[in-house]
């Protein structure tokens, strides 16, 4: 209950008007207006000593404010900065900076600024298939030769051939495929490694992959094998890119803007490279009942389609192209 200087000059006006009628008790009056006794009995003492009955209080009630509107953003923009922090922890980096806060104080401001936690969502508990089936997996291939894991390996059949007339090339691609594409800008860094090529590949505004891949250095349909490694952005072209840079060496890059078209089982690639010009690449992703003849039979039959001929083929990558 709040002191008699607490009272609103509202309330204290109703104090002193049933004051001022004889039969109405002190605790009635304290029961009816919901305060306590003791400040109905201050404001009759004032009254009876003709002292000033108006409230000498400014600002807000209650005890000090612990933070300023300093401290209070600082807190905001830590815990935006982090959204894994906890109070604890950045109540702690306050104090570092001489800033005395707790952490039910922190929680307080969080709240405040409309920050809050939340849990994470349990996860279902593994069944005893769930752990039995990784364990046969590797039971089954413990003994596998370098053969069949190299069979095991996704492969592709690709050819990359320059373009002369790339609207062209567009309009046939959209036909074939019943679409108009996806546009793609990608930044390729290699990385010099003794054999096949290593490659990041940042994706802008999607995601990042690094990917090896063993290729041979021929014109005509090739058979690529390669591993490739998916991660949200920032993931690999932080610390990781910095580390192969320093540890390998950084063999190019490779900056372009590619269009994607997927005709049957193939990828079909019509890039924009800075500073090379304009090509275009078949991928045709085999499945694992197909033998690389086939991919090379579907990989021709588009060229046909594309008039592509043997003089436009390309037998490198697009970093060797720049390097030479």
């Amino acid at each position: 209950m709040g002191k008699s200087s607490d009272l609103s000059p509202l309330k204290i006006g109703q104090i002193k008007d049933l004051l001022s009628v004889s039969a109405i008790k002190q605790k009635d009056i304290a029961k009816k207006l919901n305060i306590s006794c003791q400040s109905v009995n201050n404001i009759k003492k004032k009254m009876d000593k003709g002292l000033n009955l108006d409230s000498t209080r400014t600002g807000r009630c209650g005890r000090k404010r612990k933070t300023t509107p300093r401290t209070d953003r600082k807190i905001k923009q830590l815990a935006l900065h982090d959204k894994r922090k906890s109070c604890n922890s950045i109540a702690s980096e306050l104090q570092e900076d001489n800033i005395g806060v707790s952490r039910i104080t922190v929680n307080r401001r969080l709240l405040e600024s409309g920050l809050r936690a939340y849990r994470p969502r349990k996860k279902s508990r593994l069944t005893n298939a769930m752990i039995k089936a990784p364990r046969d997996w590797a039971d089954a291939h413990t003994n596998w030769t370098s053969d069949q894991w190299e069979k095991k390996m996704p492969k592709n059949i690709e050819i990359k051939a320059h373009v002369s007339v790339i609207a062209d090339v567009h309009s046939l691609a959209q036909e074939l495929s019943g679409s108009e594409g996806t546009i793609i800008e990608q930044t390729d860094t290699f990385f010099k490694v003794p054999k096949g090529r290593l490659k990041l590949r940042e994706i802008t505004g999607k995601h990042e992959e690094l990917i090896f891949y063993e290729r041979p250095n021929s014109s005509g349909p090739k058979m690529s094998n390669y591993k490739k490694v998916d991660k949200p952005i920032g993931e690999l072209s932080g610390d990781l890119k910095d580390l192969l840079s320093e540890a390998l060496g950084v063999a190019g890059k490779v900056v372009k803007k590619r269009t994607l078209y997927l005709i049957g089982q193939t990828r079909i690639h019509v890039d924009e490279v800075e500073s090379l010009g304009n090509f275009m690449e078949f991928e045709v992703v085999l499945k694992e009942e197909q033998n690389p003849e086939e991919g090379e039979a579907i990989a021709r039959d588009l060229m046909k389609k594309f008039n592509i001929q043997e003089k436009d083929l390309i037998d490198r990558a697009y970093v060797d192209l720049l390097n030479h």
